[in-house]
């Protein structure tokens, strides 16, 4: 249900952005649901396709890197996923709960954007 809902925000359109749609992840790997109860990867790679269809904005942000997760939001391995679909239109933005903490993280991604394929994400770092 939760990737059916991220995929009707991709379908209205109202969107140029979409954030943060593996949050569910953080659920499943803290035990609290069961990962085999649903397709966890094929409704990634669902809202991944629309994504890109719709040429909606893939928000990386760096909220999980001060937590206990450790890793963008998206992950690294689904943004990974979304490069090599084909995916260019990323937002980054460091999910700030607080002055400190904004821009916290932001180069760490811009570092990882470059190392996935610095030539489709040259104009971030110019």
């Amino acid at each position: 249900m939760y990737f059916e809902e991220v995929i009707r925000s991709i379908e209205s359109r109202l969107f140029d952005v979409i954030g943060r749609f593996d949050l569910v992840s953080r659920f499943l790997s803290e035990g609290r649901s069961e990962p085999k109860s649903f397709d966890y990867w094929g409704g990634v790679n669902t809202v991944l396709e629309g994504i890109i269809e719709k040429k909606i904005h893939l928000e990386v942000n760096s909220k999980g890197l001060r937590e206990t997760y450790k890793d963008t939001m998206p992950s690294r391995e689904i943004v990974k996923e979304f490069i090599r679909n084909g995916g260019t239109l990323v937002s980054i933005g460091s999910d700030a709960h607080s002055i400190r903490e904004i821009g916290n993280g932001i180069k760490e991604i811009l570092d990882f954007l470059e190392e996935c394929d610095g030539n489709r994400f040259r104009s971030l770092f110019e």
